[in-house]
């Protein structure tokens, strides 16, 4: 008995893209020791710009130091200086490329959907329409 969902013809929700995002990382985890490490590490870097364009969208829950963007801005930095030291060479990590492509399209749906222009603030809380 297949227990996976027949695909919709309608395109995939945010949330439906971070699920699948979710399932390849985990999938990831058992296949890591066979993939070749400078080709993830070169495709990380994707991972951690989707997450962050992805991060950005969503409301922000605190403003304390070590929460929040200031987590996410100092994983960026860490991607950065993570890429210069994988060397240049051309192969990256189709999985860790998806799942960065899968944020990437997940924080586009959200900006198209409007939300944040519609009252609804950053923090979550409905803005007065003064």
């Amino acid at each position: 008995m297949n227990r996976r969902r027949q695909p919709t013809i309608y395109p995939p929700s945010a949330g439906e893209l971070m699920d699948r995002a979710n399932v390849l990382a985990r999938d990831l985890l058992y296949e890591a020791p066979h993939r070749d490490g400078r080709a993830m590490l070169r495709a990380w870097g994707e991972v951690v710009e989707g997450a962050s364009e992805l991060w950005h969208q969503l409301p922000q829950r605190s403003d304390l130091p070590g929460s929040g963007r200031q987590v996410i801005d100092q994983l960026e930095r860490s991607a950065r200086t993570l890429h210069r030291s994988a060397g240049g060479g051309i192969d990256v990590d189709p999985t860790l490329q998806e799942i960065g492509q899968m944020f990437t399209e997940a924080a586009g749906l959200i900006t198209r959907s409007g939300v944040i222009e519609s009252g609804v603030h950053q923090s979550g809380v409905r803005r007065p329409r003064w």
